[in-house]
Order: structure tokens, then sequence, then C-alpha cells
């Protein structure tokens, strides 16, 4: 696990970020913003990065006004005040220390205060190796370093407050979107209802329009021919029946019966 303390070491080992920085044990580092990124440099690299900010021959760092009593280099951005200058007439011509000697120079050496491990003797002993040009220029790093941290901070927090803005615009204008939609989808159920209250068929919701027919079940056929063949055997049955045959003693008894019935009428008459 990441801890705040394994961080710092891993920068504390790591030492300045800055280009072309080849001190072994950079004491103290800068925590600057850099070209829209957080870094950690040393004392000289922070005025190396940030040329045209402060005096290179007195290191006061200049106010953000316009610089008129100033002479700038002829091969950077650099300047120092004019009466920094030995003449002003090498005003024209001027080169700053870093363009002078691009190879050796640094505005505060690795040996200026910077504390070793094995090295003798009290805290004041220590703070008396820093002069009065490197203290100088530690003060101008921090100045710069902490107004670009405090840049860098103010332009975060217009960020966010714009960020911020643009949610809370976007909140709205979705919750207006969600409540017409209620709005629309409830007066068309109250039509709906409407409509069908007067007997009106055949209007369907939107939700049903999108839905797709119901499909009806396929019930299975009976077989007819069963019923058919019975139909047809009982036809046969009634037609054979009618045309049976009567016969022949029924028809002589009722013929017997029928003669004596007719003899014995004119007996009686008489």
């Amino acid at each position: 696990m990441t801890t705040t303390r394994t961080i710092t070491a891993m920068s504390a080992a790591k030492g300045c970020v800055g280009e072309d920085c080849d001190v072994p044990r950079p004491w103290p580092l800068h925590h600057i913003r850099h070209r829209g990124s957080l870094r950690r440099l040393c004392t000289s690299c922070v005025l190396k990065s940030n040329p045209g900010s402060f005096c290179t021959t007195c290191l006061a760092v200049l106010g953000p006004g316009p610089l008129t009593t100033v002479a700038h280099c002829s091969k950077c951005p650099s300047v120092c005040h004019l009466t920094c200058l030995p003449s002003p007439d090498i005003a024209s011509r001027f080169l700053c220390p870093c363009c002078s000697n691009p190879d050796g120079f640094s505005y505060y050496p690795s040996t200026a205060g910077a504390p070793t491990e094995d090295s003798e003797g009290s805290c004041v002993e220590k703070r008396k190796t820093i002069g009065a040009k490197s203290a100088k220029a530690l003060l101008a790093a921090a100045r710069i370093a902490a107004g670009s941290v405090i840049r860098a901070a103010a332009s975060s927090k217009l960020e966010a407050e714009r960020k911020v803005k643009e949610a809370m615009v976007a909140r709205k204008r979705a919750r207006e979107m969600l409540e017409r939609a209620l709005l629309i989808s409830k007066n068309e159920r109250e039509r709906v209802k409407q409509v069908n209250g007067f007997g009106i068929k055949g209007l369907t919701l939107p939700s049903e329009i999108d839905s797709p027919p119901k499909k009806k079940a396929l019930q299975p056929k009976i077989p007819q021919i069963p019923t058919q063949k019975r139909v047809q055997s009982r036809e046969r049955e009634k037609w054979m029946r009618f045309n049976e045959p009567i016969p022949m003693a029924a028809s002589m008894q009722g013929s017997a019966a029928v003669d004596a019935k007719n003899s014995t009428i004119p007996q009686s008459s008489k």
C-alpha cells in the first residue's frame, strides 16, 4: 500500500526533475507548477525555468507591471536592472550569467547549505554555509514557486466553479425535460380515458401501439369422420325399416277378420 511517507521518500530519492540538472543531492526542493504540471525543482532550476521574473544580478523578484528600467538578455528572456549593470553602455549587448556560462553556472551551488550525513556540528554552523547571494537566490525561488502555486490554485478554483455551474445547469435542464415528459404522458392518458368514456373504441395508448400484436393459440381440430359415419348409419337404418315387406300371415288374418265382419252385418238386419 502506497502511503504519504512512501511518496515523500520516493520524491526525495528522485531529486530535482529539472532539465539538465546534475546536482546529486539538491536541497531544498520547491513545489512549482511548470508547463501545466506540478514539479519539484531545486533553487537554481526554479530560477532558470522562470527567466524574466527576477534580476539576474541582484536576484530581486520583479513585479507584474511593465519593465522599463531593465536590460534584456540578447539570447534569452532574462532581464537585469540598468542600475545593476557595470555600465549602461553594455545594455544592448547584455548577456545573463546562464548564457555567458551555459555549462557550469548555478544560481544556488549544491554546497550552499546542503546538509550531509557525515557532517558534524550544530545547526548554527550548518546555516553559516549559506552566503548572502545564495540566500537571495533561495528567497527569489521560494517567492516564484509560491506565486506559481497560488496562480495554479486560483485557476483550479475557477475551473471547479465553472464545472459546478455547468453541472447545475445540466441538472436543471434534465429536471425540466423529465417533468415535461411526465406531463405529456399524463395528458395522453387522460385524453384516452375521456375518449373511451364517450364510447369511441379503437384508440389505444402509446404503450399499446408499440407492443406487437398477440398471436392466437392454435386449437387442435376435432376429427369429424366418426360423427358423419354415425349419421349416415342412422339414415340407412331408417330407410331399411321403411322399405321392409309386411308379413303374409298378418295380412291374411286381417283380411279374414274383415270378411267375417261383413258377413254378420246382413243377418242382423234381417
